[in-house]
């Protein structure tokens, strides 16, 4: 793959700094690996196909946000910011937990999610457990909790729960374990058929033997 064509992942994994989208707003945060490169795509599946939230399956690509905050009763509010290519739109939310709580922001990437807004993207952060919701990350409800990928992957998972569900990883970096994947699938194209091109990655921040971070995107492109 071009490093063209995994722009629009790159740009939902690196985690580009936003700007506050309105007062009080809850950034993205800036999660970020050591580069803007793109890792080798390893994986021979997809790493995740997205978040499962309660009995709701939040699916990249399919799952439009719109979706997911009527599945939460319409808590939380659709954020946006930038423009063309770094365009996004999110909802982010507050989980609580006994030993930590965490903030998910639940992403879609301006152009590739399309107008329907569809989740191209998550990013999960482990924080104290004395975090608070705020009006512009409000309290996940409680029917749309636990929250975890696919195999229960999830937050403070230890590396070897994390291996033993993705296999090795494709790099790792700074504390970033990184897996991806890409692929094709058949569609078409002004009535033609074609192969779009799949880019998949999922990526742990990994801090004394637990994940305590996560970014995860999915996007196809032409």
């Amino acid at each position: 793959m071009s490093t063209q064509a995994w722009g629009p992942l790159l740009v939902l994994c690196a985690g580009t700094v936003l700007l506050w989208a309105s007062a009080g707003a809850e950034p993205i945060p800036a999660l970020r690996r050591p580069s803007d490169v793109a890792p080798p795509a390893t994986l021979t599946r997809k790493p995740t196909t997205g978040l499962r939230m309660g009995s709701f399956q939040v699916r990249f690509e399919k799952t439009k946000l719109d979706d997911v905050r009527r599945a939460a009763g319409f808590v939380g509010v659709i954020e946006h910011e930038g423009d063309a290519s770094e365009s996004v739109y999110w909802l982010c939310y507050t989980v609580p937990g006994p030993q930590y709580s965490a903030r998910i922001w639940i992403i879609a990437h301006g152009e590739m999610g399309g107008s329907e807004h569809l989740v191209t993207g998550v990013h999960a952060v482990r924080g104290a457990s004395s975090i608070s919701p705020a009006s512009s990350c409000p309290l996940l409800p409680r029917a749309l909790r636990p929250v975890s990928f696919e195999g229960g992957l999830w937050l403070n998972v230890s590396v070897q729960n994390l291996t033993a569900k993705l296999g090795a990883p494709s790099a790792k970096e700074a504390g970033w374990w990184s897996y991806s994947y890409a692929g094709k699938s058949p569609g078409l194209y002004q009535g033609a058929p074609v192969e779009y091109d799949v880019l998949s990655l999922f990526e742990a921040k990994v801090e004394r033997g637990r994940v305590i971070a996560i970014i995860a995107s999915q996007v196809t492109s032409y």
